[in-house]
């Protein structure tokens, strides 16, 4: 009776709940606790191997997710259920990821979210080809996957122009080889709803595990959002919101060491500057950031206009360190930009000197042709000036924002003083000499393509494998060769 009885209470709850998935617990297929952490059977990021990672959800609950981003550009999650090398993890949250890429490449790029004008890319690839957030603890609070909270799955080819996202994996592997902290990043087969499997790069999705990672937990974690800007907006945090997210411990209440050292930054004088910056910030570390992300030719960092960059302030220490985040523009532009040069969306397109400014964005005028051999972004004009959408302007001082207007007043002001400024030039030589001169992005290229070679056999296209690692090479071995000759690198 017993029995009965608790089959009949589960039934009426299933009726008043209107088929709701109760989640709070059991046992998921393998027969792992649908909470805390699972382990899995192979290392997510271990990148000798190319992955599985297939999803399952509703259509219809897909298909109102995109007509909401479409209408408003909000993206919600969804309810799936994820198998990551054979191991299912059910009732995860994924929804749309990232700002650009949504938005297909060439001059689109820019156009804020929820400009419904721009979302082509959408329809043309379907939910396998679109940039997916996977969020392991959405809807099982704590729920997580060999210590990951959440994982980003991203398209290669609707930015970056390569099919193969051979860039952006090697630019993170070698922003870690440096030392500094970098997403882990590895190759999938990926596939939704019984689909056919797509190659994918998977990459770390910024949080509790990167701060348990790189800085041993000590840390509060946050991110820089594409429409907003690095400007002190007074004391409350709800007023940046457009602005930085916090992203580990607690929401928004959470910025205000953030927001002192926004407003600091911009309201300290010269000397004032210069002398209490290294109190405030990883100087050492900022100094390679800056040099890294030149050397590797990546048009949008921090200082770009997607303003793609984490802040993560050590709690112990009481300082902030740059963390790098979406390298899909790196390996893109004129090889033989200088240390204090800016970048552009087109290869072989001129540099602004910055005569000690940071590098930003900048796109070349007519008549500028790329190098044989070379290619810059899909869908990249080197004729075509990419402005702001129709009623967005540019941020004073070119900060932040949408359109090819970069900058950023941290770094603009810290390669202003020439203390930092030769902070800078020395950690650029020795980058050079550690990733360049001695043949090591070279060599993580070759292992990168050694893995697609050995696993994605089926996924992509001999030839356009080989090329594509040719044509990296190819500009290494041009970016190599152009830096050797610069006085900086010389001493």
């Amino acid at each position: 009776m017993l029995a009965l009885a608790s089959v009949a209470v589960v039934a009426v709850l299933l009726f008043a709940l209107g088929g709701i998935r109760l989640s709070a617990g059991g046992t998921a297929a393998g027969g792992h606790p649908r909470w805390g952490d699972i382990a899995g059977t192979v290392d997510l990021f271990d990148r000798s191997a190319v992955h599985t990672i297939e999803v399952t959800f509703d259509s219809a609950e897909y298909e109102a997710a995109i007509e909401e981003f479409t209408e408003t550009g909000d993206k919600d999650f969804i309810e799936a259920d994820v198998v990551i090398d054979g191991t299912t993890i059910q009732d995860v949250g994924i929804r749309l990821k990232g700002n650009s890429t949504l938005f297909g490449p060439g001059p689109g790029a820019g156009a804020p979210e929820g400009d419904a004008t721009s979302v082509g890319a959408i329809e043309s690839e379907g939910p396998g080809g679109l940039p997916w957030l996977i969020a392991f603890g959405e809807y099982i609070e704590g729920q997580t996957y060999q210590g990951h909270d959440a994982i980003a799955v991203r398209p290669a080819g609707l930015q970056g122009g390569m099919t193969t996202a051979l860039n952006e994996a090697l630019s993170l592997s070698l922003i870690a080889a440096a030392g500094e902290p970098a997403e882990e990043a590895a190759y999938a087969a990926f596939s939704v709803n019984g689909s056919a499997a797509a190659l994918r790069l998977v990459v770390q999705e910024p949080g509790e595990s990167l701060v348990e990672d790189d800085f041993a937990g000590e840390g509060i974690l946050y991110k820089a959002l594409s429409g907003g800007s690095f400007d002190c907006r007074g004391e409350d945090p709800l007023d940046y919101e457009d602005s930085f997210r916090q992203v580990t411990g607690e929401d928004q209440a959470g910025l205000e060491p953030l927001i002192e050292f926004v407003c600091w930054v911009e309201e300290s004088s010269d000397e004032e500057f210069a002398a209490g910056l290294e109190d405030r910030v990883d100087a050492a570390s900022l100094a390679r950031y800056l040099a890294l992300h030149n050397l590797l030719l990546d048009f949008d960092d921090m200082t770009g206009p997607g303003q793609n960059y984490y802040l993560l302030y050590d709690v112990v220490e009481q300082r902030f360190t740059v963390v790098s985040w979406d390298l899909n523009l790196s390996w893109s532009g004129d090889p033989a930009r200088g240390p204090f040069e800016t970048g552009s969306l087109a290869v072989g397109g001129p540099v602004r000197p910055q005569g000690g400014g940071a590098p930003g964005g900048v796109v070349p005028p007519q008549g500028v042709e790329r190098p044989g051999g070379v290619t810059g972004p899909a869908g990249a004009d080197p004729s075509e000036e990419i402005n702001p959408p129709a009623g967005v302007a540019r941020p004073p001082g070119g900060q932040g924002g949408p359109g090819v207007v970069g900058g950023n007043l941290l770094a603009e002001r810290f390669l202003a003083v020439d203390g930092f400024r030769a902070l800078y030039e020395e950690a650029y030589r020795a980058l050079y000499q550690q990733l360049l001169s001695d043949g090591t992005a070279l060599e993580v290229l070759d292992d990168w393509a050694q893995t697609l070679a050995g696993g994605a056999g089926d996924l992509i296209d001999a030839s356009t494998l080989s090329g594509e690692v040719a044509t990296l090479r190819e500009l290494i071995t041009a970016r190599s060769a152009a830096l050797a000759a610069d006085e900086i690198i010389m001493g």
